[in-house]
């Protein structure tokens, strides 16, 4: 498994919200996704960087209850987080957009 920085592990968030697009995509399934992809990521940094990215607008969140599972996270993209995938927003530092 390859090891990666809170820019990159930003970075593939936002990939993985940007292949949801237009739908919510729930912790869970990016955890799923970031170990699919053989990326080495602790589910407890997931939480971290949502909230980054949900501070710089880049994503909106909501909770949800669920019985078996109690609070669950959901997330997707805002505009502004498609302008920086789509790179017509000037680089962010703290994001390395792939493509």
């Amino acid at each position: 498994m390859n090891h990666l920085d809170s820019r990159e592990i930003r970075g593939r968030i936002l990939r993985i919200l940007e292949l949801a697009r237009p739908y919510r995509v729930t912790e869970k399934t990016i955890e799923y996704a970031l170990a699919d992809a053989k990326l080495q990521v602790s589910p407890s940094v997931i939480p971290r960087e949502m909230d980054y990215l949900r501070n710089k607008g880049y994503i909106e969140s909501e909770t949800a209850e669920d019985q078996v599972f109690g609070t669950v996270w959901s997330h997707k993209l805002t505009g502004k987080g498609v302008d920086l995938i789509e790179r017509h927003l000037p680089e962010d530092p703290g994001v390395t957009v792939f493509r």
